[in-house]
C-alpha cells in the first residue's frame, strides 16, 4: 500500500515494537550503492537505528538481481518469524515481493526516489508500504488504483490509440512524419501478440515519467524548508542566552560544533580545492559551452579571465591561495563577463546551497561532498573490492571531519573523472564517434568496442550520465539543436556494459524524467537479449556483443512511438 510521508513515525513504532516480537530483532536495511542521495539516506536512517537501539544489517545493491540473491541466501521465502526490510532509493518500480518470493511474514518498507511506482502498490490490502511524501511530483491519485484490475490502464491506451489513429498529437497539431513510419511485420505481429494489460501498463509508465521533474520552483521552495532544518539544528543559541555562556562562541555558535551555513555557490566543479583554470576547463557546463578541449576554447578561457581582470599567475594557482581580491570578486566578474565573452547563463552557473562548516580545518560546500561521494561510488567493481567496501569507503568520505584523508583522496579522484569527461568526450565529438543527425530523434555514443585511455573510470552509470549530460550540451553547441543522448559505456570484467540515456531538457541528477525506460524495455523484449535490470527503468545491463543491435533496434522503438505518443518526440 501506498501511504504518506507523514505516516513515517507511526511505521517506525512499529518496527520498535517488532524487537520485542521477533527472536532476531532485527532490520535488514537494502540501499541502492548507486548515488549519493542513497548513501546519505541510509545513513540517517542508520544514526536513527544506533539511537533506539535497533540492529540491523546493511546490504549495499546495484540491481534487483542482486537483491533477490540476497533474499533467497537469507532465507525470505520461508520466514517463520516476523521480519522488516527496508529498502532504501530501490524497489519502487517493480514488484519486489514477487522478484524475491518474500513470505508474508516480512514486512517490507520502500523509500525510493526512483519513478514510476509499480502500480501494484496502490492496493490497500497490499502487505508492501511504500512511502510517499505530499510533494512528490507524482500524485497517489495519478497511480492506477490496483483493486480496479487494468480497466484504467485499457481505457487509457483505448484512447491513445483513437489519437494515433488521426495522426495527430495531444495538441492537436498533425505528426512531425505525416504518417507512421511501418515496422517490419514480424515484430508488428509479435507486439500486437502481447498481453493488453501489460502494454496498457507500459504506456501509463509512460504518461508517469513525461508528467515529472523537479523544477527550478519545487528546488527553492525544498531549499527553503531546508534551512529551516539547519538553522535549527546548527544550534543558534544567541537569543536568550546569558553572557558568561557565550564564552567560546563565534556567530552565536560552539567553536568545536558542526555547523552547517548557507551558501551563494557556483556550478564550478571543486574550484576552491583546484585551480580556477581547471575547474572551468573540465566543468560539464563551461566545458561544453566554450569547448575547452580544443586549442580554441582554451585561448577563449584565457580571455575571458583577461576580462574578468584576473592574471595567469592567479588563474592557474590554487584557489585558496588566490589574493582575496580575486577570489571575492570571482562571482561579480563572472556575472560581468561571462555572458558576453563566453555564452554562459549565470543564472545557471549560480545558485544556493549549503557549506559544511568545523572549526577552522574544514569548509565543505553540498556540490564538492557530492562529487566527491560521486567518483566513490563509481569506482569499478574490481575483483577483490566489493559494493560493501565502496560503500564503507564513501562513508568515510561522508563523515570527513574523521577522514580527511580519505576526503582529499574522494577529490583527487573526482578531478581525474571530470578531466576524462572532457577530454574523452571532446575527442569522441572531433572523431565523429558521437552518431546521430538532424533528422534523428537522440545522439548515442557506443564505447563497447572502443579503446581508450580511460576505459576504467567511465565504466559505471554515475560517470555515464555525467559523460551524457556533457555530450548532449557540446552536441547542442556544436548543432545549434539540443536532442537527448544514449550512452554505452565499456564493458567490465564479465563483457557486460551499462547503458544510460538523458532527455534533451534535463539536468544531471534529475534522472526521473525519462521517457526512455518505455522504449529500452521494448527494444531489449524485441530482440530477445538477456540484461540486467537496475533501479532506474532507463538505465540496463547488457551484453557487450548486443550493444549495436540494440541501439539500432531502439531508434525503430522511438520512431514507431513517436508516433503513438508524441510527447517522445521530445525525449
Amino acid at each position: 500500500m501506498i501511504v504518506p510521508g507523514t505516516q513515517s513515525a507511526n511505521i517506525f513504532k512499529a518496527i520498535k515494537h517488532d524487537k520485542y516480537s521477533s527472536e532476531d530483532r532485527g532490520v535488514y536495511i537494502f540501499a541502492a550503492n548507486i548515488d549519493a542521495d542513497s548513501l546519505c539516506a541510509a545513513q540517517q536512517l542508520q544514526d536513527i537505528f544506533h539511537k533506539e537501539d535497533l540492529h540491523y544489517t546493511l546490504c549495499p545493491v546495484e540491481s534487483y538481481d542482486e537483491v533477490r540473491e540476497t533474499c533467497e541466501k537469507e532465507m525470505f521465502h520461508a520466514a517463520e518469524d516476523l521480519k522488516t526490510v527496508v529498502m532504501i532509493n530501490c524497489g519502487a518500480t517493480e514488484d519486489v515481493r514477487s522478484i524475491c518470493s518474500l513470505h508474508e511474514n516480512v514486512r517490507l518498507i520502500i523509500i525510493d526516489s526512483h519513478r514510476p511506482i509499480w502500480h501494484g502498490y496502490n492496493d490497500e490490502n497490499d502487505l508492501t508500504i511504500v512511502i510517499l511524501d505530499h510533494d512528490d511530483p507524482v500524485k497517489k491519485e495519478e497511480i492506477p488504483n490496483y483493486a480496479d484490475g487494468d480497466a484504467e490502464l485499457r481505457h487509457q491506451e483505448s484512447e491513445s490509440d483513437e489519437e494515433s489513429d488521426d495522426g495527430s498529437d495531444e495538441e492537436g497539431s498533425p505528426s512531425s512524419s505525416g504518417s507512421p513510419n511501418p515496422r517490419p511485420k514480424a515484430r508488428e505481429s509479435e507486439r500486437k501478440r502481447r498481453k493488453l494489460d501489460e502494454s496498457a501498463q507500459r504506456l501509463e509508465r509512460r504518461r508517469l515519467f513525461l508528467s515529472q521533474h523537479m523544477d527550478r520552483d519545487d528546488f527553492d521552495r525544498w531549499r527553503s524548508l531546508l534551512e529551516g532544518h539547519v538553522a535549527a539544528a546548527n544550534g543558534n543559541i544567541g537569543v536568550g542566552v546569558d553572557e558568561d555562556e557565550r564564552d567560546g562562541l563565534v556567530n552565536n555558535r560552539r567553536r568545536d560544533q558542526m555547523v552547517v551555513a548557507k551558501l551563494d555557490d557556483l556550478r564550478l566543479t571543486l574550484y576552491r580545492h583546484w585551480t580556477l583554470t581547471e575547474s572551468m576547463m573540465y566543468t560539464s557546463y563551461t566545458a561544453a559551452r566554450l569547448q575547452t578541449w580544443r586549442d580554441k576554447g582554451k585561448n577563449n578561457l584565457n580571455l575571458l579571465f583577461a576580462k574578468m581582470c584576473v592574471p595567469q599567475s592567479q588563474a592557474t594557482a590554487a584557489y585558496s591561495t588566490m589574493k582575496p581580491q580575486f577570489r571575492d570578486s570571482l562571482s561579480h566578474q563572472l556575472s560581468k563577463h561571462a555572458a558576453q565573452w563566453a555564452g554562459l547563463n549565470m543564472q545557471q552557473l549560480k545558485f544556493q546551497s549549503f557549506e559544511l562548516q568545523y572549526k577552522n580545518e574544514l569548509r565543505l560546500s553540498a556540490s564538492d561532498m557530492v562529487h566527491a561521494l560521486s567518483a566513490v561510488l563509481s569506482k569499478p567493481r574490481v575483483e577483490g573490492e566489493c559494493a560493501l567496501d565502496i560503500y564503507h569507503s564513501a562513508c568515510d568520505v561522508l563523515f570527513s571531519h574523521r577522514h580527511m584523508s580519505a576526503l582529499k583522496a574522494a577529490m583527487d579522484r573526482a578531478k581525474i573523472l571530470a578531466k576524462a569527461i572532457v577530454d574523452e568526450g571532446g575527442m569522441a565529438i572531433q572523431r565523429n564517434q558521437v552518431r546521430g543527425n538532424k533528422n534523428s530523434t537522440f545522439w548515442y555514443f557506443n564505447m563497447a568496442d572502443l579503446e581508450f585511455s580511460n576505459k576504467e573510470l567511465l565504466h559505471h552509470p554515475i560517470a555515464l550520465r555525467q559523460l551524457a549530460v556533457f555530450l548532449r550540451d557540446s552536441m547542442a553547441q556544436r548543432s545549434s539543436f539540443t536532442k537527448a543522448v544514449v550512452v554505452v559505456g565499456p564493458p567490465d570484467a564479465k563483457g557486460q556494459c551499462y547503458t544510460v540515456s538523458l532527455r534533451k531538457k534535463q539536468q544531471s541528477g534529475v534522472m526521473q524524467n525519462n521517457p526512455f525506460a518505455v522504449p529500452f524495455s521494448d527494444a531489449i523484449h524485441d530482440l530477445g537479449i538477456e540484461f540486467r535490470s537496475t533501479f532506474d527503468n532507463a538505465m540496463f545491463k547488457i551484453d557487450q556483443q548486443h550493444s549495436e543491435n540494440f541501439i539500432e533496434e531502439l531508434k525503430t522503438v522511438v520512431n514507431v512511438n513517436s508516433r503513438d505518443v508524441p510527447d517522445v518526440d521530445n525525449l
